[in-house]
């Protein structure tokens, strides 16, 4: 029997924090346009939600033009520390039915600039 994840809402804030910064810096919404509250979003954005948080995984949801989206994130800890870098696997559905993900990665010090792809994972000889 598998053991169930518990949704830790204060260790996912950092994961949010990122998300935060990859939707303001790659689909060019506003801090204002963030959706905070679960009940605030249809039904599949909820259902969207709950199945990252059952996962353990920190998530984000915004209000665009095209429709809500919802979004959220697993960190690559070895990726991260090899390249100096937050390193994230960014998983997002623009509702009701379109999904994309992508590895990418931000400097510390560039939350809003993302570059796409893993990078380097080994020193090429």
């Amino acid at each position: 029997m598998s053991k169930a994840t518990t949704y830790d809402e204060a260790a996912s804030a950092p994961i949010r924090e990122l998300l935060k910064c990859f939707f303001i810096g790659t689909h060019n919404v506003s801090a204002a346009d963030q959706i905070i509250e679960i009940a605030d979003l249809p039904i599949e954005g909820q259902e969207r939600v709950h199945a990252a948080q059952a996962r353990g995984l920190g998530w984000t949801a915004w209000s665009t033009a095209r429709g809500p989206i919802v979004a959220w994130a697993t960190y690559d800890i070895d990726g991260s520390k090899r390249l100096d870098a937050h390193v994230l696997y960014v998983e997002w559905y623009v509702l009701p039915s379109e999904y994309h993900a992508v590895w990418c990665r931000c400097h510390p010090n560039r939350p809003t600039e993302w570059i796409f792809g893993r990078g380097l994972l080994e020193e090429r000889r």
